[in-house]
């Protein structure tokens, strides 16, 4: 394998020999039959990339395709995919994160994970799989569509750099507990609207003025009690909303941005 290196089994797996290699190779296959992914004590560090195809989401290795030859004329009714999949167990891994996908198993029943996940965030775990699977499918929405909505989800924070949404063109984060404007959001370089709104947010950081392209930022119903100067300077951003928040003044430059410069609309609660 030195020689020619392959993504699937893990190179965990591949490291301990033969033995473990077959057992592997078994339980991707087990999947077919059982609706069973049963990848315990394996010591991963990310979901193996044969997984999507054995559940025929485009992988490599559709092991579905090649236990057609073996189902009978009852079993071709069986669901296909991720509709078959009934049953996760994770535990004894060292992941840090449920891949999006995992939202799109509408059969899921049963989730056996490590208690010291990432994401999604403890509270949604907590409520089970269904809002596990809510949450889960929105992020797949985003990086279909490019539009991440975790609109009341009360979040405290942010920790999706693991779904590798770079392109979002809209990002929509109100009505949740944030009391800082995620890291992650300042990376969202094609940004062109940002909703803030109704959070527990102080203050509008200095770097947001990287997102060049934005042109809407909702930050209304905070705790906002400056605005920084360098906000009113960007030349794209044409809404700036600040109602329902602490603001005693705005800078210098806001009125007459406001007025003059190109239309920007801000408006500011009293």
């Amino acid at each position: 394998f030195e020689e020619n290196p392959i993504e699937a089994p893990p190179q965990l797996v591949l490291q301990q020999g033969f033995g473990s290699v077959m057992g592997y190779l078994e339980r991707m296959f087990q999947v077919t039959k059982t609706g069973h992914v049963d990848l315990r004590d394996l010591e991963l560090q990310d979901m193996p990339s044969d997984l999507l195809g054995v559940l025929g989401t485009g992988g490599k290795g559709d092991l579905g395709q090649r236990s057609e030859s073996v189902k009978t004329k009852k079993s071709k009714k069986a669901p296909k995919g991720p509709a078959a999949i009934t049953k996760l167990s994770l535990t004894g891994n060292k992941l840090e994160y449920l891949p999006a996908f995992v939202g799109e198993l509408s059969s899921l029943r049963k989730l056996h994970m490590d208690p010291d996940l990432i994401e999604p965030p403890l509270h949604i775990r907590d409520e089970g799989i269904a809002m596990m699977q809510q949450y889960l499918r929105r992020i797949v929405t985003a990086k279909a569509q490019l539009n991440l909505d975790l609109r009341g989800m009360m979040l405290t924070q942010v920790n999706l750099h693991y779904y590798k949404l770079s392109s979002l063109t809209s990002c929509d984060l109100g009505f949740n507990s944030l009391e800082a404007v995620p890291d992650e959001v300042f990376k969202y370089t094609d940004l062109s609207w940002l909703d803030l709104r109704n959070n527990l947010l102080d203050h509008l950081p200095h770097e947001l003025c990287a997102l060049q392209g934005l042109r809407q930022l909702d930050a209304r119903g905070n705790h906002i009690e400056h605005v920084p100067a360098e906000i009113f300077a960007r030349s794209a951003l044409l809404t700036l909303s600040l109602s329902n928040n602490n603001i005693s003044a705005l800078g210098g430059e806001a009125p007459a941005l406001v007025s003059v410069r190109r239309g920007l609309a801000v408006h500011k609660g009293t």
